[in-house]
């Protein structure tokens, strides 16, 4: 199984999903490689969901992050 990086693509202090210029170049990065192995939106949600759960995130931020999330990540490999 390939090795992504989840975590570069959020602050690391506000765990906010590509916001700043350089965590938004690294979730493009990660897309193309979704794409590339062919993931599913469910897969590629669980990781992002894993990571948020790792990061300690709030039920509300949780919440908010995975709906940006969704919305960038999921016309593109669903």
């Amino acid at each position: 199984m390939a090795i992504y990086k989840i975590n570069s693509c959020f602050g690391s202090t506000d765990k906010e999903f590509a916001r700043h210029p350089s965590d938004l170049e690294r979730a493009y990065e990660l897309l193309g490689k979704f794409i590339k192995d062919n993931m599913t939106w469910e897969e590629a949600k669980a990781l992002f969901s894993k990571s948020l759960i790792d990061a300690g995130a709030s039920k509300s931020h949780y919440d908010t992050e995975m709906k940006r999330i969704e919305s960038m990540i999921r016309p593109w490999i669903d």
